[in-house]
């Protein structure tokens, strides 16, 4: 029985660490620069493709974005009204969904690009028995 590989472990943090705990991804970056099965290009590409996992893109949609603010009321003749200043343009909302869903994708690529780019373990391998 080998030892078990930290490679994949590495990249299961990488996509999800930063979201299941607030270190989780820095882990699996330490893991992967650990790894000796992936090149110095690869392991700049898991530490800046794109950097902190999915947070990013969680906090491009749920962070504190322009605010808004609405007033409104009722005229003298019954008639309700309502006005609303500032928030993101649209042009800023198009702008934000698309770049969550990159920051979301970008992950996952990365992931798949390093776990097809792992290199075969330099252990000699085992003889069998004739």
């Amino acid at each position: 029985m080998g030892r078990p590989r930290l490679e994949p472990f590495a990249l299961f943090l990488m996509l999800a660490g930063s979201v299941l705990f607030p270190w989780g991804w820095l882990v699996g970056i330490v893991l992967v620069w650990w790894s000796r099965r992936w090149s110095v290009r690869e392991k700049l590409i898991a530490t800046l493709c794109p950097p902190f996992g999915f947070m990013p893109a969680i906090w491009l949609v749920l962070g504190p974005g322009p605010a808004e603010s609405c007033t409104g009321g009722m005229t003298a003749s019954g008639r309700a009204w309502e006005h609303c200043a500032g928030g993101p343009s649209g042009l800023t909302q198009a702008v934000a969904i698309a770049a969550a869903i990159v920051l979301t994708i970008m992950p996952f690529v990365t992931a798949v690009y390093l776990n097809r780019r792992l290199r075969p373990s330099r252990r000699a391998p085992r003889l069998s028995p004739a």
